[in-house]
């Protein structure tokens, strides 16, 4: 082989082998298994989810290794919500929901492109409860489809995250739907 065609030979094992990486641990990122399912409506989401609640985020926060890859910079940022109005399921006091997360130069950031959430916001949260074992004591819900099940409100309007560019598009949106017109349409789902 000439040094040539070896040189290109190793930079294409190379970029196989990266892409293959690349793959693999965007799998780290996925919440509940569903990033690669496009929800299409809120009835859709509203099927998966064990509870639709309107609530805010406080400022409590914890951070959970990945039990899969502890040497990881990925870790489980777990955001305390506090629920001021269930839609479905029942809570009567605060839960964790989880968000991949990951240190960039001394600060955390949402993995995925999906934003960390904000103390003091408030959402339309549809949670999926995890089902893995992540310590003891450690419960917590996932929003459903990653960022797709989770809508921000502001001065009473709903927005789905991605048309607020905190993530990447999703086929279900808000649009500044009045928050009470929002909360009864999925009542009626």
């Amino acid at each position: 082989m000439t040094r040539n065609r070896l040189i290109v030979y190793c930079v294409s094992l190379a970029l196989v082998l990266a892409a293959a990486y690349g793959l693999q641990t965007r799998q780290i990122y996925v919440s509940s298994g569903e990033l690669a399912h496009v929800f299409t409506d809120l009835h859709e989401l509203s099927v998966e989810a064990n509870l639709i609640v309107f609530g805010t985020f406080t400022d409590r926060t914890k951070f959970v290794d990945t039990p899969w890859n502890k040497d990881s910079k990925v870790k489980i940022v777990l955001h305390e919500f506090k629920p001021i109005r269930m839609v479905k399921g029942s809570l009567d006091q605060p839960v964790w929901v989880g968000v991949y997360g990951m240190k960039q130069y001394d600060k955390w950031i949402g993995a995925v492109n999906q934003a960390l959430y904000t103390p003091g916001s408030t959402y339309v949260l549809f949670l999926q409860e995890s089902i893995a074992e992540f310590g003891p004591g450690l419960h917590f819900y996932w929003t459903v489809g990653a960022y797709q099940g989770s809508f921000r409100v502001r001065d009473g309007k709903v927005w789905a995250r991605s048309e607020l560019g905190e993530s990447d598009s999703t086929k279900v949106t808000a649009t500044g739907q009045d928050l009470e017109s929002f909360l009864g349409r999925l009542k009626d789902q």
